[in-house]
């Protein structure tokens, strides 16, 4: 999937309730951060500071999006492994996840405990990235 500065988007085979999804937030003028997919086609739109839509994801994942917007927390991201695991990066430094592979795990709480924001983190088959925002970056290969 492709999204435009504009929020103009383009993607093939994108489900349709995404696509409505899409449509109603680029008509209300607001800004798409994100598109995360799960590997079960479960999807989650981030806009805005805090705002979200979503597909069928997780329950414990939901509730801590419903948890953050209720508390005007900034979502950064919202990123799936390839098994249904999850991680929410949000805030300055905050972060909550669920299913991840442990090394992925110690990573995010070793970069807490050296003060380290976390910018972005990224799953692909058994491999991960994560990102600071001093652009450095940390992975398992």
């Amino acid at each position: 999937m492709l999204i435009a500065q504009d929020n103009a988007f383009f993607g093939d085979s994108v489900p349709e309730d995404l696509a409505l999804a899409l449509r109603s937030i680029h008509a209300d003028k607001q800004r798409i951060n994100s598109v995360s997919f799960s590997p079960d086609n479960k999807w989650v739109v981030l806009y805005e500071r805090n705002a979200f839509m979503h597909r069928g994801i997780a329950p414990a994942a939901l509730r801590k999006l419903q948890n953050l917007n209720y508390r005007n927390q900034y979502i950064k991201q919202i990123e799936f492994t390839p098994t249904g695991g999850w991680v929410i990066l949000y805030a300055k430094k905050g972060f909550a996840y669920a299913g991840i592979p442990s090394d992925a795990a110690s990573q995010l709480k070793k970069l807490d405990s050296q003060n380290k924001s976390i910018d972005r983190i990224f799953f692909f088959a058994d491999k991960w990235i994560i990102t600071t925002e001093k652009n450095e970056y940390f992975c398992n290969f």
